[in-house]
């Protein structure tokens, strides 16, 4: 799990990890999910004024993100990524840590068997 950082306290960034709050008037679902360099990927999903289903992502930072869905409503307000995210609700730090999710579990090799056709 990466950490976020620049001289404030740091909160781990977990992996396919989703949280629904509301920002401006728009109900958005924030994600992060690791690529395969360990980058993480932020994503942000809402629905216009339309009921169009948008989103917008970046593998930068959690705060970049909250920033671009900012500036596509040309608001000029600032919120930081990591409270949009939750990573910093203790709540939400200790349902991480007592529910890990565990993706792509795999058998290990030992227990894997060969079948002939």
């Amino acid at each position: 799990m990466k950490k976020s950082s620049k001289n404030c306290p740091e909160y781990e960034i977990p992996d396919n990890y989703k949280v629904e709050t509301t920002l401006e008037g728009y109900k958005i679902v924030c994600e992060t999910n690791y690529l395969l360099d360990g980058t993480v990927k932020f994503t942000l999903n809402w629905k216009d004024s339309q009921g169009i289903n948008r989103y917008i992502s970046n593998n930068n930072f959690a705060s970049g993100i909250a920033k671009d869905f900012l500036k596509l409503l040309n608001k000029k307000t600032r919120v930081s990524g990591i409270m949009l995210f939750g990573f910093n609700i203790p709540c939400l730090i200790e349902a991480r840590k007592n529910n890990p999710i565990y993706i792509n579990c795999k058998s290990s090799f030992t227990t894997l068997t060969s079948h002939s056709q």
